[in-house]
């Protein structure tokens, strides 16, 4: 199969799966369910911010309480689309472009009918869409880290146009989620880095739009918030509550690390008491071979084996310190905290999908008929 095609019909179907998920979710703005998820708290102030830079004004001290990149993506469409879902778009554009470059990834991997096969799988069978459909500015992350992979898997040497992807990608994750940055950097960088001295022209590339990028967000902080580094994390309460901000390291719980992943990854429990949300690892089990596809990666000694190997320790890496957020325990999956993984879930998809084929590949062929059975019955059976 050829790969434009493909990418093609993976585009279309992923905007009808994404329009059909919209339509049905009981949460959907509308006639019928007035706010919907803009009565949430994150969706209610997104819409805020989005209003308050479709106004072409920055937002008010009490209201920057998150990072500008994803509401202002949204801002066109408030216009166009006042009292409906402002983000409708966007995040219909995202799912897109994640299930376009998991195919992409995918034929990079293996064929194009294996990365067909996983977006398809990963559709059914995680809550990638659901958690896409919802406006969470996660969303940005997911496209990020996948752009970056799709620059570090590249068969071309890297130049300025991969450069400026990467930097677009890293720029954005900053806006909207800062930490969340230095995924697709870990994962871009180390590609640079890979690719040696002919590749500054896609260093100066990635650095120039990331640095510019930053430092509007930066500034917009100093114009609102009366300090550059005052993130809009620091307006809201940390952990223990008032005179805390979420923006200081104090406000994680690395301790709490393995309690939380074994409450929202594996027993859905908090407290003892099981949560109304299956786990994790109930929604997307076979997310466990993940790691046996980069031993198969790396067995086979796959052309790619390194950025998948760097992207999955990123993951690792993004994993944990997302474990060690409050609001990573077993009584918050009620209210969507999956979300913060959510951009691992196209990448342990893929090496999951690759994995098991991987065992199948190796697993032995049934005993061959015989001429008996090939032929039918011979003349003593007649």
């Amino acid at each position: 199969m050829d790969a434009w095609p493909a990418l093609t019909v993976t585009g279309v179907v992923a905007l009808g799966l994404f329009a059909y998920a919209h339509a049905i979710h009981p949460a959907r703005p509308g006639a019928l369910n007035p706010p919907g998820w803009y009565g949430f708290f994150d969706q209610s102030h997104y819409l805020d911010l989005a209003r308050d830079l479709a106004a072409g004004q920055l937002p008010t001290p009490p209201d920057y309480i998150y990072g500008l990149g994803y509401p202002i993506l949204a801002a066109p469409f408030v216009k166009l689309r006042s009292g409906g879902d402002a983000f409708l778009a966007v995040d219909a554009l995202a799912f897109v472009a994640t299930m376009v470059m998991v195919v992409a990834l995918g034929r990079r991997l293996r064929s194009t009918a294996f990365g067909v096969a996983s977006a398809a799988v990963l559709v059914v069978a995680t809550p990638l869409l659901d958690t896409v459909v919802v406006p969470w500015n996660t969303t940005v992350t997911v496209v990020a880290v996948l752009c970056a992979l799709v620059v570090a898997t590249s068969s071309d040497a890297l130049r300025w146009p991969h450069g400026l992807a990467l930097g677009l990608a890293v720029g954005l994750a900053f806006a909207a989620r800062y930490v969340d940055a230095a995924f697709p950097a870990l994962i871009g960088g180390a590609a640079l880095l890979h690719a040696g001295r002919p590749a500054w022209r896609a260093w100066l590339a990635a650095g120039l739009t990331a640095l510019s990028i930053a430092a509007l967000v930066l500034a917009s902080q100093a114009a609102v918030l009366g300090s550059p580094w005052k993130s809009p994390y620091s307006q809201q309460p940390g952990k223990a509550g008032a005179g805390t901000n979420q923006q200081t390291l104090a406000n994680f719980e690395f301790e709490r690390v393995p309690r939380n992943f074994v409450e929202v990854f594996v027993t859905g429990k908090s407290e003892g008491q099981r949560q109304t949300v299956d786990p994790l690892g109930r929604q997307f089990i076979w997310a466990i071979l993940a790691p046996l596809g980069a031993v198969a990666l790396g067995r086979r000694r796959h052309p790619l084996f390194g950025p998948f190997a760097v992207a999955l320790a990123t993951s690792v890496i993004g994993t944990v310190f997302y474990l060690s957020y409050p609001g990573s325990r077993g009584d918050h999956l009620i209210y969507g905290n999956i979300h913060y993984w959510k951009a691992w879930f196209p990448l342990w998809g893929l090496l999951a999908a690759y994995g098991f084929l991987a065992l199948t590949d190796r697993l032995p062929a049934g005993p061959s008929r015989s001429r008996r059975a090939v032929g039918g019955p011979n003349r003593a059976d007649r």
